[in-house]
Parts: structure tokens; sequence; C-alpha cells
């Protein structure tokens, strides 16, 4: 890495509209996603250039079927203005898989790590290879997984097939108690996971090894059990503001925001409902870029491990 350079990352979880309900049925997968949010992206993608910076894109699978979200990687890409990864919702990727009923009610969306190995290995293979031919590419080497879930079983997969950045852990979260579709399942517990880019041993997921896998964790700080993201949630500005100059003073390599494409459109999350929710979004977005890109620089996940360690 150059020594000099510091680097803003922007991921976006490009997904289907409405992923923040309940929805894993058949009948429900198949026929209730829309992508109405994919217009709002161009918005977004011009205000990231505005300021020299380069989003990643995590696709989940019916997003990949965009003309617009296509048309903008198709302009952009060539030129190194955005980059394509892959973003896994279990319950949306083909094959559906049928889980055994349980006896105590409904539960929340699957995780990935919930359905056997080679019903994984389908969804994994299905999602890149659509998304690899959606947006002429030969190979996705990047990775958000649905609901921050990472374990040995899924690195080891996605390694296997060429990933090598990923930006799924969130260091200091625990999301055990956040349950999936089968009984007693939970997310991951993040907690003692390293602040900064490791690479990953895939035995040990929250250990450093020499696996050529990386992860890139979402820039969070954890002071006496308040848990703040470079995220908006349309009253954090200030807070966000804070951990950019904690980090700067940290001579931290990089800083990692996260977004989902939903949020840019009103009525499209829980928090930004109204256009002057959207409005507001953009006001904080601009500030913050603005601060940031005074001492940093933009660059794709995938480029950014291949600047530190390739």
């Amino acid at each position: 890495m150059n020594k000099s350079h510091r680097y803003f990352i922007i991921t976006v979880d490009t997904e289907g509209d409405n992923m923040w309900r309940s929805m894993f049925s058949k009948n429900s997968v198949e026929h209730r996603t829309t992508i109405r949010n994919a217009e709002y992206l161009p918005r977004f993608q011009q205000l990231c250039e505005q300021y020299g910076f380069v989003p990643t894109y995590f696709v989940d699978y019916e997003m990949a079927g965009s003309k617009t979200l296509q048309h903008m990687a198709e302009i952009g890409m060539p030129k190194g203005k955005l980059e394509i990864g892959m973003h896994m919702h279990a319950w949306t990727a083909p094959p559906y898989y049928e889980f055994p009923p349980e006896k105590d009610g409904t539960h929340g969306n699957p995780y990935i790590g919930e359905y056997p190995t080679d019903v994984i290995k389908k969804k994994v293979d299905g999602l890149l290879s659509r998304l690899q031919e959606a947006f002429h590419l030969e190979r996705i080497t990047s990775h958000r997984s649905g609901r921050w879930y990472l374990d040995a079983r899924y690195v080891k997969i996605l390694h296997e097939r060429g990933v090598f950045a990923d930006a799924s852990v969130t260091p200091g979260v625990d999301w055990s108690s956040t349950i999936g579709q089968t009984r007693e399942s939970g997310g991951p517990d993040y907690r003692g996971f390293p602040h900064h880019a490791y690479e990953m041993d895939l035995a040990h997921i929250g250990c450093e090894g020499t696996s050529g896998f990386y992860e890139i964790p979402v820039t969070i700080s954890v002071k006496d059990h308040i848990v703040t993201w470079l995220r908006p949630n349309r009253n954090n500005l200030s807070d966000m503001l804070d951990l950019v100059q904690e980090q700067s003073e940290s001579r931290a390599s990089y800083l990692e925001f996260m977004i989902h494409s939903t949020e840019l459109m009103p009525f499209g999350s829980p928090t930004f409902q109204t256009d002057g929710d959207i409005e507001k979004l953009y006001q904080d977005m601009e500030t913050l870029f603005e601060r940031i890109a005074k001492e940093y620089q933009g660059i794709g996940l995938s480029d950014y491990v291949r600047m530190a360690y390739l």
C-alpha cells in the first residue's frame, strides 16, 4: 500500500424493495420482489463521483436484473467509477429450500448458514453466474452477506469460487439474538473481532491467517457500550463526523461507509420515509463526504485489497 494514502470505501447493499420484512415462503420469494429503488441509484452515483469516490455495489439476485443498474455499471466500471460485488440474501437466491416445519411460531428470514452445504453451493454458484452475466464480468471478487452472516463453512465456499474481499463483519456487534428461520438460530457475534482489515484464518474467521481471503470490516466504534457506525440514520451526522475524526487521528488506513440502496428511495426503508428524509440524507452525506475527501482517497473494495495486500 502507498503509505501516504488513506482510502475511503463506500459499500451499498443493493437489494430488492422492502427486504426489511420477514418474507420467507415460496410464494413471497417468487412474487413479492420489486426493484423500484434501482431508479434512485444514479443520483447517489453522481454524488460519489463528485468527490472522486468509488462505490462498491453488493448486488442481490433481484437487483441483478435492473436495467438501470446494468446501464450505470456499463458506463462506470470501465472508467473505474464503481465496483459490482455479491450480496447473498439466502431466502431469495435460488434454489428454493423448504425447511422442516417448526412448532414454535414464525421466525425471521434464514441465514445462509442454516442451509445444507450442497444448497449453499448451488445458491452461491447461481448468484455468481447471474451477476457475471448481467454485468459482463469474468469474475466477482467482493462480497457482503445478507444479515451480516459469516461462518467458516460459508467463507470456504466463497474462497473456493474466487471471492477474496469481504465486508460482512461488523466489529463489536452481536447479532446472536437476531433470529433466523430455524429453532435457536441467530446471527454471528462479532464482539472481539478485529476492527481493522485482516487476512482471515478460514477455520477461525475472527483471527488472522494466510488464506488469501481478506476481511475489510465496516468502520464501527464501540465505547462504553455505545456503538457508532459510519452509516447514516437521519440523526447521526455529528456522530459520523466524530468517528471520522477519531479514525483520522488513529491513522486508520481506511474508512468504510455503508448504506442500503432502499434507503435512497422515499418509503424504501424504516429510516428514510419521506422526500424530506431523503433530502436530509443527501445533505448529511454531502457534509460527510466533503470532510472525508480532505484526507481520504476513494477506492473500491477489491482494489483496496489489491492495493493493501496483493
